[in-house]
């Protein structure tokens, strides 16, 4: 914010008769030293918490270049956990935004652990009894409704729906598919891969390398 009130400040000195050479030379010093400050502090931050790595730098990879990797019909969802909160990025080619979770990095990892489970169980009795399960049953609506709330919603308004979602998952939570999510749990509501093509990528980074992987 600091360097973004520089950036005005030099662009109102530049454009007014009192914008002297030199006033300007110290303003465009002070910016620099603010660019050097908040590098600093990004290294800081991955030395003292590894887990802050992902606020710190996306990855290695600004918005802007995460912007211009992006196809022109695709949204980019990056989950960044902290200790206390889980921040979710949208990045789309026209802007970006930070959504911020109403449950804990750890509240949701338990969520998904149990979801996994769950589904193997279910995947498991429906093939010992040579039947498939029809609809979810009410705990496993719970935790669908759980982790929707808590992945999908915070971001629901950003998503058009027919567009293509991005979607890179935190490196600490269980490898989830959010395509099967459905709003309020029900068998009833369309799951998120109705309404959105949604990939996966491994990292930000990934996105100027690859192709995202479907699923």
């Amino acid at each position: 914010e600091r360097l973004v009130g520089a950036e005005r400040q030099l662009e109102e000195l530049a454009s007014s008769p009192h914008g002297t050479p030199l006033l300007l030379e110290e303003v465009q010093r002070v910016m620099s030293r603010l660019e050097e400050n908040i590098a600093a502090s990004g290294e800081r931050t991955r030395h003292i918490d590894p887990r802050l790595i992902p606020v710190a730098d996306m990855d290695g990879i600004s918005v802007a270049e995460a912007q211009k990797a992006l196809p022109g019909d695709a949204t980019l969802l990056v989950y960044l956990p902290t200790p206390r909160a889980l921040y979710a990025c949208v990045v789309t080619p026209a802007g970006s935004s930070v959504h911020m979770a109403a449950v804990s990095p750890a509240h949701v990892t338990v969520l998904a652990d149990e979801y996994l489970r769950e589904c193997t169980r279910r995947t498991q009795s429906a093939d010992s009894a040579g039947q498939s399960f029809r609809s979810q049953d009410l705990y496993l609506q719970d935790l669908t409704r759980g982790l929707y709330e808590a992945l999908i919603l915070p971001v629901e308004s950003m998503l058009k729906p027919g567009s293509r979602l991005l979607v890179v998952l935190p490196p600490d939570m269980p490898l989830l598919s959010l395509a099967g999510l459905r709003r309020g749990g029900s068998p009833g509501t369309p799951a998120l891969v109705e309404r959105l093509a949604v990939s996966y990528l491994p990292t930000v980074r990934f996105l100027q390398l690859q192709k995202p992987l479907s699923a």
